[in-house]
């Protein structure tokens, strides 16, 4: 294979993201990162951030599709969570997601339930400029 064709996707190419966005916390947590590091990595435009609500996020979604090495398939374990679920996955609170629902944070419904949809932020975090 000559270095101008793309590389075959292999299963271990997969990346699984529980959530689109992360607080600068969790992923100071995720990466081993120090807290600074990442709020100067931001500040300087270097990791993708959108904002929900009042908070800056880490938009990882964007991180992993624009990696220069990234050659798999995004893969979104749940395409729709409950508002306690994506708050865990996200690192904020479940009380902060459910006042965005609807705003920022899309909501789908199943059955009588409202849920966050997980595929639709995706999509959105991946649009941001």
């Amino acid at each position: 294979m000559n270095d101008n064709t793309a590389k075959e996707l292999v299963p271990a190419s997969l990346v699984s993201m529980l959530s689109p966005f992360v607080t600068k916390e969790l992923f100071s947590t995720k990466t081993g990162l120090r807290p600074d590091q990442v709020r100067g990595q931001s500040q300087r435009k270097n990791l993708p951030m959108i904002k929900i609500g009042k908070f800056n996020l880490v938009n990882v979604a964007m991180l992993a599709y624009k990696d220069a090495y990234f050659q798999g398939l995004i893969l979104i374990e749940t395409p729709a969570q409950t508002a306690e679920q994506f708050a865990q996955a996200c690192g904020l609170s479940e009380r902060f997601i459910e006042s965005r629902l609807d705003k920022d944070i899309p909501r789908t419904k199943v059955g009588r339930l409202g849920l966050v949809n997980v595929a639709e932020l995706y999509r959105r975090c991946l649009n941001a400029e």
